[in-house]
């Protein structure tokens, strides 16, 4: 692994050094000591170190696909939810328009029985007026009866005719 030196860093220019030099080649035209600004790894190290981050970086790729099915099934129940708040909508309008209708059918069926009502009173009240019958006592249809009844030879008792007589 290459890794900037203090002179390289300092005067920012590249500084490389072979794993087997002690001193980079512009420290030693220089005349400078080598210091390294960071510490060495070994490859075994460095093969860790990468290895960890790909694990993450694996993890995080992972957990990100899992919130995209996440939210694509959020995404779907939200819509779910509209449709289902939409139904309701139109269960509870399709409700009151039939319950304003049956209203509607009840106030005409009332409509026409007071209309029938009226209408047999006013009929009622005509025909005893255009009968041109008499309007007779109690007495007075007692007599008739009597009369009636002598006619087909019945006889009645005489505590009715007393009645009668009255």
């Amino acid at each position: 692994m290459v890794f900037p030196y203090n002179y390289c860093t300092h005067l920012n220019k590249s500084c490389v050094k072979l794993e087997d030099s002690a001193c980079c080649s512009k420290c030693i035209c220089a005349c400078w000591k080598c210091v390294n600004t960071q510490p060495e790894f070994s490859e075994v190290e460095w093969k860790q170190l990468i290895q960890a981050q790909q694990e993450i970086h694996a993890k995080e790729m992972k957990i990100q696909e899992e919130i995209e099915v996440l939210m694509a099934q959020s995404h779907h129940l939200q819509k779910q939810e509209q449709l289902l708040q939409k139904r309701a909508g139109d269960f509870i309008t399709q409700e009151i328009k039939e319950i304003k209708e049956l209203e509607k059918l009840e106030e005409e069926e009332q409509r026409e029985l007071n209309f029938r009502a009226q209408d047999a009173s006013v009929n009622n009240s005509s025909l005893s007026e255009n009968l041109f019958l008499p309007q007779l006592l109690d007495s007075q249809v007692n007599k008739i009866l009597v009369f009636s009844l002598s006619l087909f030879d019945v006889e009645i008792p005489e505590s009715s005719q007393g009645s009668s007589s009255s």
